[in-house]
């Protein structure tokens, strides 16, 4: 699915996973594995998703190519659709958040518009409305403990909602979030305090405590690092501590008092804190890298006794509350599969990602038998006919930067055969002459590269 999409990661019933890949919802059972598809309405693709508190119903906001899309509310496990929610956005929905009690539906648009709507989603009817901000908004979410109050964040902003019953009615009221000698920075997680401090991070990853809508204190590390390497994407309380998780891949756990009392240090808008411990997501005994956290499901209630961590670089750990053990349960391609082909011979299917990785598929047991990365996108992929290789297992592979890679399907591993470079631009299509023994080679730069082909004992 689309692990580089923020609140893409929801649970529902038992043991499903709730997610979205392309026009189409995904029901994941997380123990069998087995997959279930609820296909969009609209025609541009599902922009948000979120789940009531009660997890008997969930919402969809949709992406439209032309008019405006909606939001499709669904009771589970029935799935039968409940609420239309209609005219919230004028192309694509950027978040979606119920209310503490379930009675409310706050969404916000993508551009042109980014407006925020607060719904009465059972009479599909809007409450308040109001224009989020001028640029991208991650996140919106309902204050857990002041009535009436919301968050929203993203490129280059928090905003406190009020609302606040006026002359004329209820409206929504807005204050822009004051960075003061702070360095302005897209914010894409916060987390309230109990006396209604709020705590942000930053992409530079460092936390920032905000009060009355400035900026108190930038938060680091002694010595002047930086408490994560990169954005951090995720903050929440966890007893007594507050968590921070990073694009770096590191659960970062710090004393609730030390951040909620921070004070500038000698006249600096800064001061340091050192975390009481922190752990990195990765598995051990096991080949690969650490999680690259975009966004988790927190099991906030203690129900699941785990969490669940969408990586940015394609795959879902499973995180144990207990001992903050963790393993990888997937692995997949992070972002647009550009290209796809089958084994003339095998049970087998090989595919390449815009994320530069190439990867080999048994279709048979539908399992991925592994991956190599490389250093630049892939942009297409076929694979050698018998008449180019009786053995079948030859595989051309082009990329962004005009690059193509001869890869041979071994065992365990792709080996690389060759490489050569026939353009400038991102190849966009290879084919081979009928008899085999030429290789065509295209790209934007309006020129056809013809590659005479040989096989020697060491293949093509």
């Amino acid at each position: 699915w689309e692990t580089q999409k923020r609140n893409n990661l929801h649970r529902v019933g038992d043991n499903k996973l709730l997610t979205s890949a392309g026009n189409a919802l995904l029901m994941l059972d997380l123990d069998s594995k087995e997959q279930e598809f609820l296909l969009g309405i609209d025609v541009g693709g599902i922009g948000a998703i979120t789940v009531h508190p009660s997890g008997d119903y969930f919402a969809v906001g949709e992406r439209q190519l032309d008019g405006a899309p909606n939001v499709y509310i669904y009771a589970f496990p029935s799935l039968k659709l409940v609420s239309v929610l209609k005219n919230g956005t004028e192309r694509s929905f950027s978040d979606l958040r119920f209310s503490n009690d379930g009675e409310m539906l706050a969404t916000v648009g993508s551009m042109p518009d980014y407006l925020l709507h607060i719904w009465d989603w059972k009479n599909e009817a809007v409450t308040l409305r109001a224009k989020a901000f001028s640029q991208e908004v991650f996140n919106v979410l309902f204050s857990p403990r002041f009535d009436g109050t919301l968050y929203t964040s993203g490129t280059g902003h928090i905003r406190f909602w009020k609302m606040a019953d006026t002359f004329t009615g209820l409206k929504l009221q807005g204050e822009i979030g004051k960075f003061g000698a702070i360095e302005l920075s897209d914010i894409s997680c916060f987390v309230e305090l109990k006396d209604g401090k709020v705590v942000t991070g930053s992409e530079g990853g460092n936390l920032l405590l905000w009060d009355g809508g400035l900026v108190k204190v930038e938060i680091k590390r002694q010595g002047g690092g930086t408490c994560h390497d990169g954005m951090i994407e995720m903050l929440w309380q966890h007893g007594e501590q507050i968590v921070s998780a990073g694009i770096d891949g590191f659960l970062r756990f710090w004393d609730y008092s030390s951040l909620d009392n921070a004070e500038p240090e000698d006249d600096e808008p800064h001061c340091h804190v050192e975390p009481v411990k922190e752990y990195k997501i990765v598995q051990e005994g096991a080949e690969g890298g650490i999680a690259k956290v975009k966004t988790m499901h927190l099991d906030t209630a203690g129900r699941y006794k785990e969490w669940l961590v969408q990586d940015d670089a394609g795959g879902l750990w499973r995180i144990n509350t207990a001992d903050l053990s963790s393993i990888k349960v997937m692995d997949f391609h992070a972002g647009p599969i550009v290209g796809s082909d089958t084994s003339p011979v095998g049970p087998f299917v090989a595919t390449a990602g815009a994320d530069g990785t190439v990867r080999l598929h048994n279709i048979d047991d539908k399992h991925t038998l592994y991956s190599h990365s490389f250093p630049q996108p892939c942009t297409c992929l076929q694979w050698a006919p018998p008449v180019v290789d009786q053995s079948a297992t030859t595989v051309i592979v082009g990329f962004k930067d005009g690059v193509v890679r001869i890869l041979q399907q071994l065992r365990d591993c792709w080996h690389l055969q060759h490489v050569i470079k026939p353009h400038t631009q991102s190849v966009t299509a290879t084919a081979f002459s009928r008899d085999g023994k030429y290789l065509a080679i295209c790209a934007p730069d309006n020129l056809l590269w013809l590659q005479s082909v040989a096989l020697d004992q060491k293949g093509i």
